[in-house]
């Protein structure tokens, strides 16, 4: 959604079947590492940055009957800056003002090799359905999605021969094997983090590492360890950082 301005909406107001966006999401991802370090409600070029204002417009002006946003998982994250209310309970109350029913779900990538969640927002002008029962209906949807295989890309593939099919199959399966398990690191990092921040063991100012300077990164021995406790070791190097007070992040 890279929208800036809506153009005059006249009589085309609620004559819009289906609306799509998916608005700017670095200020929201937990990837993001200045992210819990402020309120991003209060941040002027997050909530207020310019393809998100032009949604809520868009949903203002236009009304369409049937909406869906998608956004960063981390936007069902608290706000930052010691604000613990959920970013996307502003979201939501942006949406409502404008009139119309609204209902979210936070749903998976797959059957895709990933496990990148999205948050999808479900907007509805009409009396006859309303938005929390579109959100309903995707949660079903979503999980008989998520029951389904992964896609085999490989049989997408036109190899010229049988032998270029497997050595093209088998570099394939490793990249593809890769990118899962750093979609999964990064799903249980920000799990792990958002812990951390509730529970006050980590400040909201010291919950961003470069990547190039975690624990799972500099340590060799973490490299060959799962996902999720790589995930884990970083975040408690941001508490033993919050500990001892040290800016050391190697320390």
């Amino acid at each position: 959604m890279r929208l800036c301005k809506v153009a005059d909406a006249g009589s085309g107001s609620g004559s819009v079947e289906l609306f799509q966006a998916g608005y700017s999401c670095c200020y929201n991802s937990a990837q993001n590492p200045n992210r819990f370090k402020q309120d991003i409600v209060l941040h002027p070029h997050a909530v207020h940055e310019t393809s998100y204002l032009a949604t809520i417009d868009y949903l203002r002006q236009r009304k369409p009957k049937i909406a869906v946003l998608e956004n960063s998982e981390g936007l069902s994250y608290c706000r930052g800056g010691g604000n613990m209310e959920s970013a996307l309970a502003r979201v939501l109350q942006d949406i409502r003002v404008t009139g119309a029913s609204v209902g979210y779900c936070v749903l998976s990538a797959r059957p895709l090799p990933t496990e990148r969640r999205r948050v999808f927002i479900f907007v509805s002008n009409l009396a006859s359905v309303t938005g929390e029962d579109l959100a309903e209906e995707a949660k079903k949807l979503g999980a008989k999605v998520e029951a389904l295989p992964h896609h085999d890309l490989a049989s997408f593939m036109d190899a010229g021969s049988a032998l270029e099919a497997q050595c093209q199959s088998d570099g394939l399966a490793s990249a593809v094997l890769e990118a899962a398990e750093l979609s999964k690191y990064h799903g249980y990092y920000s799990q792990a983090l958002m812990k951390a921040v509730k529970k006050k063991r980590v400040k909201s100012e010291e919950t961003s590492l470069p990547n190039s300077d975690r624990v799972s990164v500099t340590d060799t021995a973490l490299r060959a360890k799962t996902a999720w406790l790589k995930a884990q070791a970083d975040v408690l190097q941001l508490v033993a950082m919050e500990k001892s007070g040290s800016k050391d992040l190697n320390r």
